[in-house]
């Protein structure tokens, strides 16, 4: 994965503008402008970024550091604007390795070929963070992959809510967040368990990474159809972890390829394509 751009909005004077350009990142930049037009902030948002990852903080950004010194989320907002939230936005090129993301045992040609469709993925995210009691924490994560944007808004207490293509998710149980200490929080669930210790009923705690679950039951679901109805749900998702990282162009044939000893999947699956019907609309 590589970091090609950076957008900084709301932050002292950067503007909370989604228009604004992104800021590439090459061997050499220069940067031209008058006073106060943001370049210094710019160049100091680096070193920050660097000091809120390597530290364990309770929110997501350091702004006092071993690095560089913004104040607090007070003074480094942006007085000219009316919202209370700051901006960091990053595009990414996300390198698609067939030895990285799939497990030894795919097929031979998902993992070493080089003409297997596309080789890298375009990745936008977008994390929005506020103050709350004097505290910087995270309010909202967007990741745009694709034709598809996710989108997570951080709430009280520990909650959060996903939404696709400004679509709110449906049949998705509550999800929560945790921040331990690193830089993007945490996604999944809290799941509140009874067990009976010497006689005596406690509740504990279990952090479930709920959302690899949702998402990969969905497109369970979807993909039931072209197997055989005596096909067990494990050799399915035994099937979808061989999957791995693709782009959305290639996921069909992909998937032909990761099911291509089972005849009922590929059948039904081609003859689809036959009435010009995109097979894999959504995820949800």
């Amino acid at each position: 994965m590589m970091l090609e751009s950076i957008r900084l909005r709301n932050l002292r004077s950067f503007s909370n503008n989604e228009e604004s350009p992104f800021i590439d990142l090459k061997p050499i930049t220069v940067f031209v402008g008058k006073n106060s037009s943001g370049k210094s902030s710019f160049l100091r948002s680096l070193p920050l970024l660097r000091q809120s990852v390597e530290a364990r903080t309770t929110g997501p950004i350091l702004w006092y550091g071993t690095y560089v010194d913004f104040g607090a989320f007070s003074e480094a907002i942006c007085h000219k604007s009316d919202g209370n939230i700051i901006f960091f936005d990053f595009q990414l090129e996300l390198n698609i390795s067939r030895t990285q993301f799939l497990p030894k045992y795919a097929p031979y040609d998902l993992r070493f070929s080089e003409l297997f469709g596309k080789n890298s993925i375009n990745v936008q995210i977008e994390l929005g963070v506020t103050e709350t009691q004097n505290k910087t924490v995270a309010k909202s994560l967007k990741l745009k992959l694709d034709s598809y944007e996710y989108s997570i808004e951080y709430l009280n207490e520990d909650k959060c809510n996903l939404t696709i293509n400004n679509e709110v998710v449906k049949g998705i149980d509550t999800l929560n967040f945790l921040t331990r200490g690193q830089f993007l929080p945490e996604t999944g669930r809290i799941r509140k368990i009874e067990r009976t210790i010497e006689g005596k009923k406690r509740t504990h705690l279990i952090w479930e990474d709920y959302l690899n679950d949702f998402f990969k039951s969905a497109l369970k679901n979807k993909l039931s159809q072209y197997f055989h109805p005596n096909t067990s749900e494990s050799t399915i998702i035994e099937g979808l972890d061989k999957l791995g990282v693709c782009a959305i162009e290639d996921i069909e044939e992909n998937l032909i390829g990761v099911f291509r000893t089972t005849s009922s999947f590929k059948k039904n699956f081609k003859n689809i394509s036959c009435t010009g019907q995109p097979k894999l609309d959504t995820f949800t």
